[in-house]
């Protein structure tokens, strides 16, 4: 298809714009952070979440179907977006061990990744930090990871 140089120039326009909305929002290794519509979305490959991938390469290979790692919302409602400014987040690691389960969560609100900057004339601005968010996830997730590859390392070797 032939494009008119009126058409090219209103693409233009829009490609223009739409970069600049997109570099509003924000990216992690594990989520969408879209500022407008006020969420973060949970990234996932193949029906699983990126977060659980990353969780898994630091357990044992014979350990790895045992676990996962679930998002939910606090009315323990499965979630893929997280809609922060209504609802509080979960994570949870479930562990079969075998002969009992486990349950390892963690309640999360946004609250503690905001971070307000007071200015000379007293001027506020809140915003989320969302590296803090991603980073937090990330100690989370290995501190666990390890724990738990220690507690099974004790238990094969019984």
């Amino acid at each position: 298809m032939e494009r008119g140089k009126t058409t090219s120039f209103i693409l233009k326009q829009f490609k223009r714009k739409t970069k600049r909305v997109l570099k509003k929002d924000e990216f992690s290794e594990f989520f969408y952070f879209n500022k407008d519509r006020k969420v973060i979305e949970f990234l996932s490959h193949d029906d699983t979440l990126s977060i659980e991938n990353f969780f898994k390469a630091f357990l044992p290979v014979e350990f790895r179907d045992f676990v996962s790692v679930k998002i939910m919302n606090d009315h323990e409602e499965k979630i893929s977006t997280w809609y922060y400014n209504d609802e509080d987040l979960v994570v949870i690691l479930s562990v079969n061990w075998g002969v009992r389960k486990q349950e390892i969560s963690v309640d999360v609100s946004i609250d503690n990744f905001v971070v307000t900057s007071i200015g000379e004339d007293g001027t506020v601005a809140r915003d989320i930090d969302y590296i803090l968010f991603n980073d937090y996830i990330i100690s989370f997730f290995t501190i666990q990871a390890r724990n738990l590859a220690k507690t099974f390392e004790k238990i094969s070797k019984q």
